[in-house]
């Protein structure tokens, strides 16, 4: 009776131990799966945005990324990328997050709406909300870079967009970003 007992018990314990690795399974192949399947909007080089790619048809060749209806002249206002895990301007950055500030004070008319951007690493809400630092930390150096704040908004993808679908270094690098979208 008592061996019966510990038998039934093993039986149900294995039971819960493979349901809970199998729709963990499918989960992580889900979350791939659909990282793999989105589209590229974004050039896959950091130094040449039209890169070659086919996101960059020759007749939109001198725009740079952004919304619908919202794309800068190239040249003009450039992504930023971030290390790993933080929402910090990287030195290497700076001199690009100077010209977007130029750029914006020379043009105040234009409306910005600022997304950050993670890669694929953490979960979905603490990706969300670190892509939400990076969007807020870029507001805020243009604030203080005397930009009005009325000006620009701030967005999260979190990792729902990646530039680089990849799962590799060189991708990751690439997702870490904050975008900037003219609205008007």
């Amino acid at each position: 009776m008592k061996m019966q007992r510990n038998v039934s018990r093993l039986l149900t314990v294995t039971l819960l131990l493979s349901a809970v690795l199998i729709l963990g399974g499918c989960s992580w192949f889900h979350k791939k799966a659909k990282l793999a399947s989105q589209t590229e909007s974004i050039p896959s080089s950091l130094d040449n945005p039209t890169g070659g790619s086919a996101a960059y048809p020759a007749d939109r060749a001198n725009l740079g990324p952004g919304a619908d209806g919202g794309l800068f002249p190239l040249g003009t206002v450039d992504t930023i990328y971030f290390d790993y895990d933080k929402a910090t301007v990287r030195r290497d950055q700076a001199s690009r997050l100077e010209q977007n500030v130029n750029y914006l004070k020379a043009h105040a008319s234009d409306k910005v709406l600022i997304i950050g951007h993670c890669d694929e690493r953490g979960s979905v809400e603490y990706n969300l909300s670190l892509g939400q630092r990076r969007a807020d930390m870029m507001k805020e150096y243009l604030i203080q870079h005397g930009i009005g704040g009325e000006r620009l908004s701030t967005l999260s993808k979190g990792e729902e967009e990646p530039a680089d679908p990849g799962h590799n270094d060189a991708a990751w690098r690439k997702n870490r970003r904050a975008e900037f979208h003219r609205l008007n």
